[in-house]
């Protein structure tokens, strides 16, 4: 990868192995993986960075996306789900 985001990718990653291993949490959600950067690394994290940051590893085969039904409110949530990424 030659990137000027390189460390913010391995923070991420490394949220996501963590997650498997110590949780056995598989899926997270951008909103968790932002708050993770934030609180260990870059405090000025935005969740548009994040879903940028998101989008790339997905191009790159690092994660995969699912969308997350199971969390709808209303008809209008359901037709437009959330995503959950996973490593």
């Amino acid at each position: 990868v030659n990137s000027n985001r390189i460390r913010w990718y391995r923070v991420i990653m490394r949220f996501f192995l963590q997650c498997h291993r110590d949780l056995y949490r598989y899926q997270l959600t951008a909103q968790e993986v932002r708050d993770t950067v934030r609180a260990t690394f870059d405090t000025e994290y935005t969740l548009e960075q994040c879903q940028n940051d998101l989008a790339a590893l997905k191009e790159w085969g690092n994660v995969t996306t699912i969308y997350d039904s199971s969390r709808a409110t209303s008809i209008a949530s359901f037709l437009s789900p959330a995503l959950l990424y996973q490593a």
